[in-house]
């Protein structure tokens, strides 16, 4: 069966290597380059464990997060590598590696790459994996409307701690984060709520900067790149996984600022669904019909 995605970040692509590898042929869209999205703009952290720490975060949610670190476990590629921050639970992954690496793996399961936009009418099923970019969708599957945008700059240094656990500051206003990769650390990152524009914005760049600084003042002499992306959440904060109230579209979006947490299980479920298997005990929760009072 042929299967349509629109989203080339971590979940479109781990979506859509679910697929391939459970005999569908998928093809994913997305009209940028790899790696061009709010994918390419974080710093690959599986931390599950971290994110229960944070305010607001429910019980509910808590158990998901843990549950999809748990799924990564079962995610399994050749020379796909996890750098550990805490042998138990949380890791981290070098966001721009791994999408490649998914990327070739999905091509060598079948899968197949357009940079064409989804058009209608379409003779596929459709998942929409798309981020905050899935409001363009809103024709599709009326779901969407409810995701607002999530704007974050995050730095790239090119030097710095190049390995290493990662470094927290949960209390600083906002929370800060350093994370050591093999070439240059990443230090984030900003929740501008409301904002979808990605034009990087001086001042901000300049004030992460200095927070870093504050904590690791060898970073004050290291060249960094600033770059933004924009994620998708859901008033209740958990995405929207499973069918829309339209037939033959089903959504994998939302996932706030835990994208590469989630996609492992969001894949899952999605590759239930298009098999006809049992999607598992999240699939009530994250129904994007649920905040619809047309839902079944």
């Amino acid at each position: 069966m042929n299967v349509e995605i629109a989203g080339g970040g971590i979940v479109g692509l781990t979506v859509g290597l679910a697929l391939a590898r459970a005999g569908l042929t998928p093809t994913l869209h997305d009209p940028s380059a790899l790696g061009d999205n709010a994918s390419g703009v974080a710093a690959g952290m599986l931390a599950a464990e971290a994110e229960a720490e944070e305010p607001g975060v429910s019980s509910e949610e808590v158990t998901l997060l843990r549950a999809a670190r748990a799924a990564w476990n079962a995610l399994t590629f050749e020379g796909l590598t996890l750098v550990a921050d805490s042998p138990v639970a949380d890791a981290v992954l070098d966001p721009m590696a791994t999408l490649t690496h998914l990327r070739d793996a999905f091509d060598k399961s079948g899968g197949r790459w357009s940079q064409a936009r989804i058009t209608i009418p379409r003779a596929a099923p459709l998942i929409i994996a798309a981020g905050f970019e899935a409001r363009s969708l809103a024709a599709l599957a009326p779901e969407v409307a409810v995701l607002a945008p999530i704007k974050g700059h995050i730095l790239k240094y090119e030097g710095g701690p190049r390995k290493g656990p990662v470094l927290r500051w949960p209390d600083a206003d906002p929370g800060l984060y350093i994370v050591p990769q093999p070439d240059g650390c990443l230090v984030g990152a900003t929740m501008e709520h409301g904002r979808q524009d990605r034009a990087v914005d001086p001042a901000i760049a300049a004030d992460l900067h200095a927070r870093a600084v504050a904590h690791l003042p060898p970073l004050a002499s290291v060249p960094y790149v600033a770059r933004t992306g924009i994620r998708a959440a859901t008033t209740d904060r958990l995405p929207l996984v499973g069918p829309s109230l339209t037939p033959g579209v089903w959504l994998a979006t939302g996932m706030r600022r835990n994208g590469w947490l989630l996609a492992p299980l969001v894949a899952q479920i999605i590759a239930a669904y298009l098999t006809g298997d049992d999607p598992g005990p999240w699939a009530q929760l994250l129904d994007p019909r649920r905040f619809s009072k047309d839902a079944p």
